[in-house]
């Protein structure tokens, strides 16, 4: 999945993602400066009962349902090569 800063299309430079060379993701990093939209909207709450914004962030949510496709999908086609080799065997 692309960065964050693509995929809000972020023009906020400054932050340290964009200076981030490694593949940790946005939200295990300190001192981002969020550009999310959803995160926007609910900054009040956020700030009053839940200090970690990231659970309500799209992008987040985004990343974390396609790489549990994506673990899921793998897992199924190893099975599939374990049956098929034994089934040739």
């Amino acid at each position: 999945m692309e960065k964050c800063y693509e995929y809000f299309a972020c023009a906020k430079t400054d932050c340290v993602m964009y200076s981030d060379s490694n593949s940790k993701n946005c939200w295990e990093i300190e001192g981002t400066l969020c550009n999310s939209p959803s995160v926007g909207t609910i900054k009040d709450l956020l700030e009053s009962k839940d200090r970690n914004k990231c659970h309500y962030c799209i992008y987040r949510t985004e990343a974390l349902f396609q790489n549990n496709i994506s673990v899921r999908a793998n897992r199924k086609y190893q099975k599939l090569q374990i049956v098929l080799s034994k089934r040739l065997s």
